[in-house]
């Protein structure tokens, strides 16, 4: 996936181009593949649990029509 900014990321999941979970999981394999470059470069970041549930919310909640 090319770099978008995260206007168009966002207009993409309100789109229904790309969910908000593919987002998560497509950023925490970036994030997993930079560690193996620079391990350890993150000070502190939110487990990927938490980050897909957060995602499954936003996806729940545009299905319902929500902006």
């Amino acid at each position: 996936m090319d770099r978008l900014s995260v206007s168009a990321i966002a207009a993409d999941v309100r789109a229904g181009r790309r969910s908000a979970e593919d987002v998560a999981r497509d950023s925490l394999a970036r994030i997993d593949a930079y560690d193996a470059v620079q391990p350890q470069a993150w000070i502190e970041r939110a487990r990927a649990e938490d980050v897909l549930a957060a995602a499954r919310s936003v996806d729940a909640r545009i299905a319902q029509g929500e902006d």
